[in-house]
């Protein structure tokens, strides 16, 4: 700073001054902004007074408000809520709270611990065989092809509608143990469950057909990789607990659907999920909720992850309480010929339904349009289209998908088999 007759400038001083005062009021407007946290509490410290640990988690959230500022009004105009009540012996809740609540919050009777809640990916399967099951000898046959047992999945949903959910040969009366129930949700009724599928807590289609599907014959996807499919353990029960979201994927709710599996009576919870970040076993509520899962003799089977390298850390879920099944390159080879002009075939990955087109195409080769970005849309040919681009290619396959082009080849220097999402005919 440049000294007038050894004294600051006015302007200068001026701006310091009113600097400080702003960095106060943000500073205290950080903390009564609300966000979620996971809250873990002792319930075993319950008063007496409350009958149900979701009246006292109410209780407790109410009285936070008094704790606020009166000046907290300006900043926020809602109030603290409870989100969820985990039921389970010694479990907690998820609130909306603000960083001056949380204080607050932390004098409460019971309180453990509390952290942010965060987000989780989903993660991709891979066929059992790896497991050896034969259907002469081994597991399939000591376990009645896990008849009776009960397998909550931890997921996105449910289509009960395909034919893996289907009921045929299964026992009609259900385990005595069994205490979960089918409920309403979106695009789902729950008279739509049946033998097979017993609980849908909030609607996971392929990992649960995986896990606990029934026979299907004859199944194929427009043709390819045709057989019977079956899951693990087709004579075994199914419960599944929507906890992914098109509005987000929050750990909150996947604890929240792990805790009522628990309470549900299953004797298996799979989940193919993970959070987003590695944090330490004490602030990892997937940790907690899975060696609670544990206590009541239930086994948890995850999967260690698809990133490769996260970080200091190759694996996810690497609870020494739970089953972590790593992941594997799939083995299955979608091939499709592609024959140039010149008599040159090409094979490559397609999914190209072969009746729905015959005939010839020209190519288009365009270095305007190898992105085949969201320009391609503009495209006036109806020609085959060469796409390289450093894009990912599942948002080419949309542009492609969207543009008047009649198909595609697409140069990667990846394996599409990560990305192959979308659908198109070739």
């Amino acid at each position: 700073m440049k000294l007038v007759n050894g004294a600051p400038p006015l302007r200068h001083l001026f701006f310091f001054v009113c600097l400080l005062p702003a960095l106060n009021a943000y500073k205290s407007s950080t903390s009564l902004m609300r966000t979620t946290y996971i809250v873990h509490m002792d319930k075993s410290l319950m008063p007496k007074a409350f009958t149900h640990h979701r009246t006292l988690y109410s209780s407790v959230i109410n009285s936070l408000k008094f704790t606020n500022p009166p000046s907290s009004i300006k900043y926020d105009q809602s109030s603290p809520s409870l989100i969820y009540a985990y039921s389970n012996d010694s479990s907690g809740f998820c609130a909306l709270v603000s960083l001056h609540e949380l204080e607050a919050l932390k004098n409460s009777l019971g309180f453990v611990s509390a952290f942010e809640d965060g987000s989780f990916t989903l993660h991709t399967t891979h066929t059992p065989e790896f497991l050896s099951l034969n259907p002469s000898i081994g597991l399939w046959l000591a376990s009645d092809y896990g008849n009776d047992v009960i397998v909550g999945v931890i997921d996105s949903g449910v289509w009960p509608e395909i034919t893996s959910f289907k009921d045929s040969g299964m026992p009609t009366e259900l385990p005595q143990k069994w205490k979960g129930r089918c409920e309403e949700g979106q695009r789902f009724i729950s008279s739509l469950c049946n033998a097979k599928l017993i609980g849908a807590r909030t609607w996971n289609l392929h990992a649960s057909a995986i896990v606990a599907g029934n026979y299907v014959n004859d199944a194929s996807f427009f043709g390819y990789g045709s057989g019977t499919a079956k899951g693990v353990a087709p004579r075994a029960r199914l419960a599944v607990y929507k906890v992914s979201w098109h509005e987000g994927r929050y750990i909150s709710d996947a604890v929240a659907g792990i805790y009522q599996a628990i309470f549900d009576g299953v004797d298996i919870i799979s989940m193919s999920l993970s959070p987003e970040k590695i944090v330490p076993p004490h602030r990892d509520a997937f940790a907690k909720a899975t060696f609670a899962a544990m206590e009541k003799g239930v086994l948890v089977s995850t999967s260690a992850g698809n990133i490769g390298r996260l970080g200091n850390e190759i694996v996810q879920n690497g609870y020494p309480w739970v089953l972590t099944v790593t992941a594997g390159t799939t083995d299955r080879w979608y091939a499709g010929s592609l024959t140039l002009e010149n008599g040159l075939t090409i094979e490559g990955w397609t999914l190209f339904v072969g009746n729905v087109f015959n005939g010839t195409l020209h190519l288009l080769y365009d270095k305007r349009r190898l992105m085949c970005d969201e320009a391609l849309s503009n495209v006036s040919d109806h020609g085959i289209i060469i796409c390289h681009g450093y894009i990912p290619l599942s948002d080419q396959m949309k542009n492609v998908a969207k543009s008047p082009v009649q198909g595609a080849i697409f140069i990667a220097n990846r394996s599409i088999q990560a990305e192959i999402g979308v659908r198109l005919l070739c």
